[in-house]
């Protein structure tokens, strides 16, 4: 089953909501570390990351499928030929663990 499509926000209390044109609902509460007084500071960064997951999972996929499109030239003449040659693996290593991660797979 696939995530509560975005945008989503978070509220100061935690909750997080799915917005949607036609409804706002609740999907989830993000708790966090309250007993721990030192990384207090870090919860509306936590909140913002949560809140930005779905865009960050989109934006993923289409650099993804950038990729894909890149993969397929191998001419040397080509002017992306250094650019594939240099940051398609590391992109790759990177993009296709995360992704994976966020579909559950």
């Amino acid at each position: 089953m696939p995530h509560t499509p975005g945008p989503w926000t978070m509220q100061k209390d935690g909750v997080i909501l799915a917005e949607s044109r036609t409804e706002r609902k609740a999907i989830g509460r993000f708790v966090g570390m309250a007993s721990e007084q030192q990384h207090l500071d870090e919860h509306p960064y936590n909140n913002a990351l949560i809140a930005a997951a779905p865009e960050l999972l989109a934006a993923c996929k289409v650099v993804k499928v950038f990729l894909d499109r890149l993969e397929d030239g191998t001419d040397v003449d080509d002017p992306l030929y250094g650019l594939r040659k240099r940051f398609h693996a590391p992109l790759r290593a990177a993009l296709e663990p995360a992704i994976a991660k966020a579909e559950r797979r």
